[in-house]
């Protein structure tokens, strides 16, 4: 496999506006809704004390079949080993999510 050329942004974004890093540990919900936790954007600016938007969100640390993925504003939980989404109502509090936040 070959992969095609690439373009560097040097941490900014297509507009010229900064991009930021944060790593943010955290427990899972403990009533997982369908769709995905509401909120996450103001949840992010809350704990960093900045009114940031969130751009996207990767998963850096074990979250076992869990995988978070950034929606719309909402933190959508998927199962690794089926694709699908997690079952509404599923207590998450057990989980401790470790992600890379990207925001503006």
């Amino acid at each position: 496999m070959a992969l095609g050329a690439a373009t560097r942004s040097a941490g900014e974004s297509g507009q010229g506006e900064r991009l930021f890093v944060d790593v943010l540990t955290f427990a899972g919900d403990s009533s997982y809704p369908t769709g995905g936790t509401d909120g996450f954007d103001a949840y992010v600016q809350a704990v960093l004390g900045d009114a940031r938007n969130v751009v996207g969100v990767v998963m850096i640390g074990d979250c076992g079949d869990n995988i978070p993925i950034y929606v719309g504003g909402k933190l959508m939980v998927k199962v690794l080993s089926t694709g699908l989404e997690v079952a509404n109502a599923v207590d998450l509090s057990g989980v401790t999510f470790t992600v890379m936040v990207i925001s503006k």
